[in-house]
């Protein structure tokens, strides 16, 4: 299985899971179609769907244009309401359902955020277990052993810290970041409290322009892991095997 990182920033977000048979799950609609085309050759015809976190744009802008290219797409009901779209490819699930999509086993639960947001745990026999969760202050769940992470490391407290004590920070600002996303403080409890025998390895996804470290965070999540840790740039390319050989 691998994992394309189409995008992960305030400017749109979207990843790719594709098989060896050439099947693909879409994370997000926050990049347009064409450009999922692209990374998988125009070979449409195996995508399976796409699962949609939240309503907003940077993750749910082009829906509709999948929708209308044919593309089954998974979210909540209040995603769908929020976008003000209707369509027959539009799949409303609720939390903590499973449905199957293709090749691809997902579970949907709830994240916190400023709008109805879920988290994915995805199952696939090439990769086992994938866990993904964006745009939430904390998540209340454990998994359990789970083979690879995609989790939002958006900002680091101290450089907060340091930015509204210059003045660079907009406290208004701050406050809506620190109640709608994940620090790495958190990221790192929330991968500490599961069993990580199993973890093959951690992506950090939707890091913060000028509230982050790429280099830093990296380095803090495979100390405290033991795990590789890879950031979701744009372009980023890596295997998600079950088993770390």
């Amino acid at each position: 299985m691998i994992l394309t990182c189409l995008n992960s920033d305030s400017s749109g977000n979207g990843y790719l899971l594709t098989g060896s048979k050439g099947q693909s799950l879409i994370i997000e609609a926050g990049i347009s179609f064409m450009t999922v085309k692209k990374a998988i050759d125009y070979n449409t015809q195996n995508i399976n769907g796409v699962i949609i976190s939240h309503s907003h744009l940077d993750h749910a802008k082009y829906t509709l244009e999948y929708a209308n290219a044919g593309i089954k797409c998974y979210s909540s009901k209040e995603t769908f309401d929020n976008l003000g779209i209707k369509h027959h490819n539009l799949m409303p699930v609720q939390a903590n359902f499973t449905t199957r999509i293709g090749d691809f086993t997902v579970g949907s639960f709830d994240l916190t955020h400023d709008v109805k947001n879920y988290g994915y745990l995805i199952k696939h026999e090439e990769c086992g277990s994938v866990i993904f969760i964006t745009d939430t202050f904390y998540c209340k769940y454990r998994f359990g052993k789970i083979n690879h992470y995609l989790i939002e490391a958006n900002h680091d407290q101290q450089i907060i810290e340091e930015r509204l004590m210059n003045g660079s920070l907009n406290p208004a600002q701050w406050n809506r970041v620190a109640e709608n996303h994940m620090s790495i403080e958190t990221a790192k409890k929330l991968l500490l409290a599961n069993d990580l025998s199993d973890t093959v390895s951690v992506t950090l996804l939707h890091l913060s322009d000028g509230n982050s470290n790429a280099k830093d965070f990296k380095k803090q999540i495979e100390e405290a892991t033991g795990k590789p840790t890879y950031i979701a740039d744009k372009g980023m390319i890596i295997n998600l095997n079950v088993n770390s050989f």
